[in-house]
């Protein structure tokens, strides 16, 4: 547990500790200003020049440069444990196990007691280990590819799916015999959309995998092996709705609904495309059963939809609500712009935004444009959040309805 934590945060840390001190770059010039200051003082005006420095080193990724600064830094204060800590974790970073343990240990000298230096300890824990495994080629390998496994598992964590899969490859290249990366590997290749591939890779971990390993695998195995299905029901869903073949739509939603329970969002988008097709009955029969959900935005959603159908009289007043219901004069019809494949829906107008939702290729979905870099985006799951405008095509009316045009 530990071993995997120390791994997990060497790999995701190298890039914070190299941003957190880039600005030292920007101090030529400070020499002669500060050589009256006390040390503390020193230090104020060197995580001041941090902050400013922030986004510079963020462009650059200068490392090298990163660490030098660091290295003058510690020369010029020896008692600055901060600066010593973080030299540490860039050398930790970058497999540097001598001088990494080195600088925690002055870390733990220098302050004991405060936490740069009661963290230090952990660091050198795990370290000492590395450095104890790293004298055998065998060791050393094996060491190389747990880092490599924790990686991709961290990237897969952080929504970086491609590189997950990619990490998770060079620890296959490496050991081949171990099961670790191809379940790992199936992970990413999922969230990619790359079922096949990912479900082959599976199948294999199992293959490799010790027996009390096997039925963890095996379960994984049957989810992915629904969300498959349920994203092909999707696929088809998606594109008999855009044919305005409202029925089969709302058959495929329903379908990949069953497969996958726990996705209310498809049996929303059943019901509205029942609507759409002039089937009260069975689109009763399913919102009855969302009005019952936990989740509380899809019990409102589903109880609203049944009031609005007891109003609502003929097929014609029905299918103008939920034409109101779901695109407003604003909204246009748009699909994603994005060669990875898929684009992350994000709560707020910033990449630092929290993802709570993705639109894959193809899928169809609302965007109010306007002349910001974000645009305010909605799903027929119910997904309201926000995606960057560059990643974005609105659909011309032709482009909307060019299919209904080919099936004639």
């Amino acid at each position: 547990m530990f071993h995997t934590v120390r791994v997990a945060r060497t790999l995701e840390g190298a890039l914070l500790v190299c941003i957190l001190f880039a600005n030292m770059a920007c101090s030529d010039n400070r020499s002669q200003k500060q050589s009256n200051l006390s040390s503390e003082q020193r230090r104020n005006v060197a995580r001041e020049q941090l902050r400013l420095c922030l986004e510079k080193f963020v462009r650059d990724g200068d490392r090298k440069s990163a660490k030098e600064e660091l290295q003058r830094l510690v020369r010029e204060d020896p008692n600055f444990v901060e600066a010593q800590y973080d030299l540490g974790r860039l050398e930790e970073a970058d497999e540097n196990w001598a001088d990494a343990i080195r600088s925690f240990r002055e870390c733990q000298r220098i302050a004991p007691d405060v936490k740069a230096g009661q963290d230090a300890v952990l660091h050198l824990r795990w370290l000492e280990t590395v450095q104890e495994r790293s004298k055998t080629a065998v060791g050393a390998q094996a060491l190389k590819y747990e880092m490599l496994v924790d990686g991709s598992r961290s990237l897969i964590q952080a929504h970086e799916y491609r590189q997950a899969q990619a990490i998770a490859q060079k620890a296959i290249q490496l050991d081949s015999s171990s099961y670790e990366a191809y379940s790992v590997a199936a992970a990413a290749l999922s969230r990619l959309g790359q079922y096949d591939t990912g479900l082959a890779a599976l199948r294999t971990a199992i293959s490799k995998a010790p027996a009390d390993k096997r039925p963890a695998l095996e379960r994984a195995l049957e989810e992915m092996s629904n969300e498959a299905a349920s994203e092909q029901h999707r696929v088809k869903a998606t594109k008999a709705l855009t044919d305005g073949r409202y029925s089969e739509a709302a058959a495929e939603f329903e379908a990949a609904w069953k497969v996958r329970p726990a996705f209310e969002g498809y049996g929303l988008r059943a019901a509205i495309a029942y609507q759409l097709a002039d089937s009260k009955d069975d689109a009763v029969k399913i919102l009855q059963k969302l009005s019952a959900s936990n989740d509380l935005k899809v019990a409102q959603f589903a109880a609203s939809q049944l009031a609005k159908l007891e109003m609502l009289a003929t097929p014609a007043e029905k299918e103008s609500e939920i034409a109101q219901q779901t695109q407003s004069e604003a909204e246009k019809l748009a699909v994603i712009n994005d060669p990875d494949g898929y684009t992350n829906i994000r709560n707020g107008p910033s990449r630092d935004a929290t993802i709570i939702g993705r639109v894959t290729r193809g899928e169809q979905f609302m965007v109010t444009p306007s002349s910001d870099d974000w645009w305010s985006v909605r799903t027929y799951e119910g997904v309201n959040g926000y995606m960057r405008s560059t990643l974005i095509k609105i659909l011309s009316d032709e482009e909307a309805s060019s299919k209904d045009g080919e099936d004639e």
